[in-house]
């Protein structure tokens, strides 16, 4: 059997289309090939046809430049030949075949992502056009199977094209300038500029790993090394810019060829903005998924805040616990098993264990937690480290408790401050498909609001979050509602939960219902300006309470006053006389 009629057998035996090319060419001899059915396709062939397999249902990863596969993948070549297709391209290059769909991605004489029945890439035992070298398979086609390839890898990779195409420009000119007896400088003052322009250390790795790679540099661990630890640095200790236009001329010998590779880092992109069409932002955007359905969804930044002692870290713990199980929240919001985060620098060991044991929490193994630790979001490298944690744990979601106490440096009431780090956090979450929700608390003054108001600090901590949640009392006791204060990606919600004891002795929360916003409206508002006015008087009659708060008929000032001695804010000191009570809920 001809080497031609073996392979088409191989390839239409694992279901795949192949197409006659140009003898020693890249072009395809059918007209319609990309509709045309696989049969009458195979009437084309020649003895001497290059053949190329058309991309139904598969991923190629075109990498031109075979120094680039470490960039790319920590697996070696021959680990990856054994999971799935994998092929020495007559240009110097590798294929990697995948099973599944993707976006069209290109970084020009890097790397390219191909799908779908419109591409194709040419395989064994064609003869490449140029160098007249065959493409030949590292992997035994005849025994293993195109694998699939995961939503988040594919993610991951694309990532990485994306930066290297935005530092394409700068990683070609460094190459050229990685010079014995520079390097080493070189990857200092490149490391500080890329730290400096708030990359992530990930994708800053990416950069170096390019450049040290394409310049055949053997010192690839000292390299990385040193960048790792210049993250590590106290900002305003870092050279950066300032180095690289001390070492350049040394290299190039002229001060114009240093300008023109400066202006190839990409500062303006990374420090302000980039311009793109409106379908390309819709075509590399997600799909709205959420981790609980439909109050939890996936990649956004959410506020949960409460007044203090509502019951805000316990009810984050049981969700915690939930999700990492794939149990329905409160008995009713159905969840996708999902890996958790607690980030809490406010409650300790022996606090957890007593939540523990009072919601009688098993199989807690699949929850992480950083307690208590000096980790702040706004010191330098926070954000970058916390985009670490998330990609290489593929943590879903992550609980912050709380605000004050995992920010050490900014003043929540300035909002140039809070936005520049919320900002980039919402960005991190968006990135990484990681939901970030943190707790916060609300004003003193009220015991109750539907006010985003009554959120403290800033108001770009409502503005910046997608979601925000409140958790409030009940009038009714033993109840605590949940409703969204603010809601980018859906309609609002309003929902009891029912806490109660079973036969145990463990505290359940359970789904109990919408809240007919109608009814409870005018009673809180009531409720508000009662406590206001208590706050002041400490102790005061029925009717000089009644008389003080204008605008109410005496029954919803009635059933106010029964919720505030419901929720335990008030207390009657005698028949007809309330006072102010200071003790927080008992139970939570």
């Amino acid at each position: 059997m001809h080497l031609i009629d073996e392979s088409i057998k191989i390839y239409r035996g694992h279901n795949l289309v192949v197409l006659p090319l140009l003898p020693k060419s890249k072009q395809c001899i059918v007209e319609n090939w990309q509709s045309l059915e696989p049969k009458k396709i195979l009437e084309h062939f020649k003895p001497e046809s290059n053949i190329a397999i058309r991309l139904d249902g598969l991923i190629a990863i075109d990498i031109e430049k075979q120094d680039l596969w470490p960039v790319l993948t920590d697996l070696s070549v021959k680990d990856m030949a054994s999971r799935t297709w994998v092929q020495r391209t007559g240009g110097g290059g590798y294929h990697i075949l995948f099973r599944g769909e993707a976006k069209s991605f290109k970084v020009d004489g890097f790397v390219e992502i191909r799908s779908g029945s419109g591409q194709y890439v040419v395989v064994s035992p064609s003869i490449h056009p140029e160098s007249r070298k065959p493409y030949e398979w590292v992997t035994d086609i005849k025994k293993v199977s195109i694998s699939d390839i995961s939503k988040e890898d594919l993610e991951r990779l694309r990532h990485k094209l994306e930066v290297l195409r935005r530092f394409k420009s700068f990683i070609e000119a460094m190459t050229e300038c990685w010079k014995r007896y520079h390097r080493h400088h070189l990857s200092l003052w490149i490391s500080g500029v890329l730290y400096k322009m708030g990359l992530p250390l990930e994708d800053a790795e990416t950069v170096l790993k390019a450049i040290v790679y394409l310049s055949n540099d053997e010192e690839v661990n000292d390299r990385l090394r040193a960048l790792r630890d210049t993250f590590e640095k106290d900002y305003s200790k870092v050279k950066a810019w300032s180095g690289l236009k001390e070492e350049l001329p040394e290299i190039v010998g002229d001060e114009k060829i240093v300008s023109e590779i400066l202006r190839f880092i990409p500062i303006q992109k990374g420090l302000l903005f980039e311009v793109k069409s409106l379908k390309e932002l819709i075509d590399g955007a997600k799909d709205i998924t959420y981790i609980a359905k439909t109050i939890l969804p996936r990649g956004v930044l959410m506020l949960l805040t409460g007044r203090g002692g509502v019951g805000k870290s316990l009810l984050t713990l049981y969700m915690a616990h939930c999700i990492s199980n794939g149990k329905s929240v409160f008995n009713y919001f159905d969840t996708n098993q999902s890996r958790v985060l607690i980030i809490d620098n406010e409650n300790n060991a022996s606090i957890y264990k007593e939540r523990v044991e009072l919601l009688g929490l098993n199989h807690i193994e699949p929850i992480d937690i950083v307690n208590l630790s000096d980790f702040r979001l706004d010191k330098k490298g926070g954000i970058s480290k916390l985009r670490t944690t998330i990609t290489q744990n593929r943590y879903d979601i992550i609980f912050i408790d709380n605000w004050t106490t995992i920010t050490s440096r900014i003043d929540e009431n300035k909002s140039s401050e809070v936005s520049n780090l919320l900002t980039k956090l919402r960005k991190l979450a968006y990135d990484t498909n990681c939901s970030i929700v943190l707790i916060h608390h609300l004003r003193k003054s009220l015991p109750y609001s539907h006010s985003v108001d009554e959120v403290r600090g800033s108001s770009v901590l409502v503005n910046e979050a997608d979601i925000v949640l409140l958790l409030e009392k009940s009038v009714t006791p033993n109840e605590r509602i949940i409703r969204t204060l603010k809601n980018r990606l859906g309609e609002e919600f309003a929902f009891r939960l029912n806490l109660r004891y079973d036969q145990e002795g463990t505290l359940q929360i359970e789904y109990a219902g919408e809240v007919e916003e109608a009814i409870d409206s005018n009673v809180i508002k009531a409720a508000n300006e009662i406590k206001t006015f208590m706050q002041m008087a400490h102790v005061a009659k029925r009717s000089e309470i009644f008389q003080a708060v204008k605008g109410y008929t005496e029954t919803t000032l009635k059933r106010a006053l029964n919720y505030l001695l419901a929720i335990r804010e008030l207390e009657r000191q005698q028949r007809g006389v309330y006072r102010v009570r200071e003790s927080l809920d008992e139970v939570i």
